[in-house]
């Protein structure tokens, strides 16, 4: 377990599955138990004073559906995961680039290490789960009204209806306009995509 003392006295820890504000506020509530002093939770790290018992903190936090990373290389799969999801947190999508020279940019790294380094760990390539991130984020707008699906497809950064119609009918199997009429939703959570 990678408690580490840092430059400021605190211990971090790094969690996966975090993927929203209430996961952060679980995060809090869990470790707060556990008697965690000055803590401070943000997607995906928690850092605090004072030292918890590992195998106390894995297990609650395991519980609640987290785990904790340890591998510096599960850490920076995360941190790819979560900064592909901040994209699609505020739309319209401005992507100012290809993905590969977003996550290249942002991450100081060499894309093809990074796409490599992302396939091994998850079984799927960095574009295809950027993909089906979008797809779910285009369930969530279908499932929440008030925008068409042309308007679905610009928030999106899709080139055209036609392109996101497409991919839509390849992932989930249906198009946009049966999905709309069905009665359940079929969206996938975040941390469930890979």
């Amino acid at each position: 377990m990678s408690f580490i003392k840092g430059n400021s006295d605190a211990y971090q820890i790094k969690i996966k599955n975090m993927v929203c504000n209430r996961c952060i506020s679980t995060v809090e509530e869990t470790l707060t138990s556990l008697g965690a002093a000055e803590l401070k939770v943000e997607l995906g790290v928690a850092t605090y004073a004072n030292k918890l018992e590992a195998s106390a903190v894995k297990k609650v936090l395991y519980e609640q559906g987290f785990e904790l990373i340890e591998a510096s290389e599960d850490v920076l799969v995360e941190e790819m995961k979560l900064f592909m999801q901040s994209l699609l947190a505020v739309l319209p999508l401005q992507m100012k680039g290809k993905l590969s020279a977003l996550l290249g940019t942002h991450f100081t790294s060499n894309y093809e290490r990074l796409s490599k380094l992302f396939s091994q760990h998850e079984d799927i390539t960095v574009e295809r789960y950027f993909l089906l991130l979008k797809i779910e984020k285009a369930k969530e707008l279908i499932q929440y009204g008030g925008v068409n699906f042309t308007q679905i497809a610009q928030q999106l950064d899709y080139a055209s209806i036609n392109h996101l119609s497409k991919q839509f009918k390849v992932y989930v199997g249906l198009s946009l306009t049966d999905y709309k009429q069905q009665k359940s939703s079929q969206r996938k959570p975040i941390d469930k995509i890979v």
